[in-house]
């Protein structure tokens, strides 16, 4: 018990701790970019809210569409509200999953699971400046991560839909 309360002074002093903004170039290829948070109306941070974190902000350039993928990691219960340039875009899912299910830092099942809350925006060409902030966090800190992935161009579709066709025909063909 003793270690649980000294645990969460720790997170509400490095909450209350003043931060000063990190700026971080994302890796655009399709790998996710960790982030932390503290308690629910805390900005995403740079590391675990009790190590007295800056605040975190991604910025890139993109010469065509892409989108931003943001997931809930860890523990689920948690929420984000996601800004670009300062306009909100909106907030991730409500979880259906509770303190039991954990998904460590593996951002790709969080994302596909609806146990973990998550959110996908299409992005315009240009610059960009992904913020946002914990509106639900439970157990007052954890982690999460976001995503940049290429919009994947027509041609590809066309090339897959080619594909789906033939495997169709050789299909009827043995039938």
């Amino acid at each position: 018990m003793r270690v649980a309360s000294t645990l969460i002074a720790l997170v509400l002093a490095g909450a209350a701790v003043p931060a000063q903004a990190d700026t971080v170039t994302p890796i655009t290829d399709n790998s996710w970019n960790q982030f932390f948070f503290g308690a629910a109306g805390s900005a995403w941070l740079d590391d675990y809210a009790f190590n007295s974190p800056g605040t975190l902000s991604f910025t890139f350039s993109l010469s065509g569409p892409a989108y931003l993928k943001v997931a809930d990691g860890g523990l689920a219960g948690d929420v984000f509200q996601v800004y670009d340039n300062g306009s909100l875009l909106g907030a991730t899912s409500t979880p259906t999953g509770s303190f039991a299910d954990d998904a460590g830092v593996d951002f790709d099942a969080s994302f596909a699971s609806d146990k973990w809350s998550h959110g996908l925006w299409l992005l315009g060409a240009g610059t960009h400046t992904i913020t946002g902030f914990a509106s639900i966090s439970p157990l007052d800190a954890g982690s999460g991560a976001m995503q940049v992935a290429a919009v994947p161009e027509p041609g590809t579709y066309a090339l897959m839909l080619a594909g789906l066709g033939l495997l169709a025909a050789a299909r009827r063909r043995r039938a």
